[in-house]
C-alpha cells in the first residue's frame, strides 16, 4: 500500500549526518518520510526514519530499497529493546522532476550507503 505521493525531495548533509526528506508538499507537508544516517562510527550502521510525525520515528536498518522513476519501496527493520526486529515496508509514489529523482537516487546510494535495486 502506498503511503503518499511524494512530489518534493530534500537531500542534505552536514558535519554529523546525511538526511533525505520526501514529502507531499514543499512548504506545508501533511505526509512525509525522513531518512537520516549519522556519520559517527558508532552510529553509522543505524538509520533514523520518521513517517509523518516524530512519534512515528525509529532507529533501524534498511533491508531493501527499490527505486523506479515513479515509486520508492523501503523495507526497514527496527529494534525495540530486546524484542526481535519489526519489519515494515514503506512505499511512496514519486512525482518528482528528473533532477530531484536523480538527487534522491544519488543520496540513497552515496549518502545513506544503501544498495538500490531497479523496478519493482
Amino acid at each position: 500500500m502506498e503511503h503518499c505521493i511524494a512530489n518534493t525531495v530534500t537531500v542534505a548533509e552536514d558535519d554529523c549526518s546525511f538526511t533525505i526528506g520526501l514529502a507531499d508538499h514543499p512548504v506545508d507537508p501533511k505526509r512525509y518520510l525522513i531518512l537520516q544516517r549519522r556519520k559517527t562510527a558508532e552510529d553509522s550502521e543505524s538509520l533514523y526514519f520518521e513517517l509523518d510525525d516524530p512519534s512515528n520515528g525509529s532507529y533501524g536498518e534498511l533491508r531493501d530499497v527499490s527505486l523506479s522513476r515513479t515509486r520508492l519501496g523501503l523495507t526497514v527493520a527496527s529494534t525495540v529493546g530486546n524484542l526481535p526486529d519489526v519489519i515494515s515496508t514503506i512505499v511512496l509514489r514519486l512525482d518528482l522532476a528528473f533532477a530531484d529523482w536523480t538527487s534522491l537516487r544519488e543520496g540513497l546510494i552515496h549518502g545513506l550507503s544503501v544498495s538500490v535495486s531497479g523496478e519493482f
